[in-house]
């Protein structure tokens, strides 16, 4: 399979991860903070959802976080 390396990307997320330049067939990759895919915008820092969810819950077990994601997460992307 070939890839268009002037159509792809590369989206860093999270604060401490480092920006490295990746290259694909000699080029290199352009580096982008959001991206919009399928009309569902994705930033590096997940700010929006995910950033309310650890912003505001303490516990994490795998139930409370199965039942966040599908009350906050899962309709935005059913949506787009």
């Amino acid at each position: 399979m070939y890839f268009n390396a002037d159509k792809c990307k590369v989206l860093h997320f999270g604060p401490n991860n480092f920006s490295y330049d990746y290259n694909m067939n000699g080029s290199i990759l352009n580096n982008v903070t959001f991206e919009k895919d399928l009309g569902v915008v994705i930033t590096g820092d997940l700010k929006r959802v995910l950033g309310l969810i650890k912003r505001n819950f303490n516990s994490f077990s795998k139930e409370i976080v199965l039942n966040l994601y599908k009350q906050l997460v899962r309709p935005n992307l059913d949506y787009c």
